[in-house]
């Protein structure tokens, strides 16, 4: 009986240990990103490259705004919205630089773009970087 109580709270200690770790993890600063290339336009998509400023982009997710020509991001006026996370097929990571393809545009109209990046692979708002600067914008 004696050992059993042992084993519940020395598992309740690691698991407080790792609340904790996680909380450590969660309270580290995380960088914005750096939205740096748009490519691939065409009438309907377009392929955004942008560049994590952390060591290490594993567990972490990416939110993206494209609104028109002028928006800013985070006030619900953006026109695609997407969150895209480390383990997504779609998105391309080579270092900290990752690629991903967007459709859903519409012919003939000007974009400006942010990204948001989440260090813990949460979904906002917990331990998130803030919007980027606007990417080049793009038409």
């Amino acid at each position: 009986m004696g050992k059993t109580n042992f084993t519940f709270v020395r598992s309740l200690l690691a698991l407080a240990a790792l609340s904790l770790f996680g909380l450590s993890q969660a309270n580290a600063q995380c960088l914005p990103a750096n939205p740096h290339m748009a490519a691939g336009i065409t009438t309907s998509e377009v392929t955004l490259t942008w560049t994590s400023a952390q060591a290490s982009v594993i567990e972490h997710c990416w939110n993206i705004e494209i609104g028109g020509a002028g928006f800013a991001a985070g006030n619900g006026t953006a026109l695609v919205e997407e969150t895209v996370c480390w383990n997504d097929p779609n998105l391309t990571i080579v270092g900290n630089t990752l690629t991903y393809t967007f459709d859903g545009l519409i012919p003939g109209t000007c974009y400006d773009w942010y990204v948001s990046e989440t260090c813990d692979g949460i979904i906002p708002p917990f331990n998130n970087s803030g919007w980027s600067v606007s990417g080049p914008q793009f038409c």
